[in-house]
C-alpha cells in the first residue's frame, strides 16, 4: 500500500507525492530538484515512469511518457542524480 509523503532532502530538493512500504517513490508524485526543475507525474521503484512533465528552470517543459524512450529516460534519470 503507498502512503502520501511530503519530504525535503539535504540537497535543497523536495517530493510531495506517494512512497512503497521502503520508501521508493511510487505513483504520483512532484519532485522539485535544488535548482528549481520540478518533475510532475508518475514513479515507479523511485524512478520517472509514465506519463510526466519535467518543468527545467529556464521554464522550458518536457511532456511525454517517459520509459516509452530509453534515452528520455536516462536523460531524466540524470537530471533527478540517479546513476
Amino acid at each position: 500500500m503507498a502512503t502520501h509523503v511530503e519530504h525535503r532532502y539535504q540537497d535543497g530538493s523536495a517530493y510531495n507525492g506517494y512512497v512503497d512500504r521502503e520508501g521508493h517513490r511510487e505513483g504520483f508524485g512532484i519532485l522539485i530538484l535544488g535548482d528549481g526543475a520540478r518533475f510532475r507525474g508518475h514513479f515507479s521503484s523511485g524512478l520517472f515512469s509514465g506519463l510526466g512533465v519535467i518543468t527545467f528552470p529556464d521554464g522550458s517543459k518536457c511532456s511525454q511518457a517517459l520509459g516509452a524512450n530509453d534515452n528520455v529516460r536516462a536523460a531524466t534519470q540524470r537530471l533527478a542524480g540517479i546513476p
